[in-house]
């Protein structure tokens, strides 16, 4: 059996009595928290209304929970969800030259635009490569969602070693 086959058969024995409260929160979340012209459960916000805003943190988090849901309860609903946020990302954090994800849509002050936060690159890095191995789906999950924001941390690397 492979990684994906033995994950899957230990779902069912892992799921949590706290699984229904967290069902009910992720529910909570889709009601109050997807914002306005996003597909349903797509994108995020963290308030009712975002100053500049959307955030990648904060739909990031959220499809890192729905894939977690999913693992626990083995209910595929989750694992759409978790994957329906990599095209907002994409659309909404990826900057022109390609190399890693912006942390907000606008700039948050006058210094910030186009800040790229390597933390949360290499968090979504970390979330594309789960969703793959839970969906063996190369081509949704890994190729733009981890090798840029896999590269942005190789610029950073370099931009260091150079400047010292």
């Amino acid at each position: 059996m492979d990684d994906r086959g033995t994950r899957r058969s230990l779902r069912g024995k892992r799921r949590s009595n706290n699984s229904d409260e967290a069902e009910r929160s992720a529910q909570w979340a889709l009601t109050h928290r997807t914002l306005t012209g996003a597909t349903q459960g797509s994108g995020f916000g963290h308030d009712e209304h975002d100053a500049s805003g959307p955030y990648l943190g904060d739909t990031l988090a959220m499809g890192q929970a729905f894939l977690a849901l999913y693992q626990v309860t083995g209910d595929t609903r989750w694992l759409d969800r978790a994957k329906a946020t990599l095209p907002f990302i994409e659309a909404n954090f990826s900057p022109a030259n390609k190399i890693g994800y912006l942390t907000s849509k606008a700039p948050t002050d006058r210094y910030s635009h186009g800040l790229i936060e390597r933390d949360e690159n290499i968090a979504l890095a970390r979330f594309s490569n789960l969703l793959y191995q839970d969906t063996g789906d190369a081509a949704a999950a890994v190729d733009r969602g981890a090798g840029d924001a896999l590269s942005c941390h190789a610029c950073d690397s370099r931009a260091t070693a150079i400047g010292g």
